[in-house]
């Protein structure tokens, strides 16, 4: 199985929205941070398909995102989201 988000890298304007939507029926996170060291500005968890989350990126600078469900993060499922 393979584990990504899509389309990534994602490179957005300051102020821009995001949207997440879970594309099979496996549970998943949408985390900000490594989960070594997660910095809290988010986190959704996305149960069933079809499942979203939104996020405003108001500041600008580079966001790790990564799914912290159980070996996702370790198979890949991770991405960055430039803010300019």
């Amino acid at each position: 199985r393979l584990f990504a988000f899509a389309p990534t890298p994602v490179t957005v304007k300051a102020g821009a929205t995001v949207t997440w939507t879970n594309g099979d029926d496996i549970t998943h996170t949408v985390t900000s941070g490594t989960p070594a060291a997660k910095d809290g500005r988010f986190e959704a968890r996305l149960a069933g398909k079809e499942a979203s989350f939104r996020r405003n990126f108001s500041e600008a600078g580079t966001y790790e995102v990564g799914c912290h469900q159980p070996g996702h993060y370790a198979a890949g499922m991770k991405m960055d989201v430039t803010v300019e």
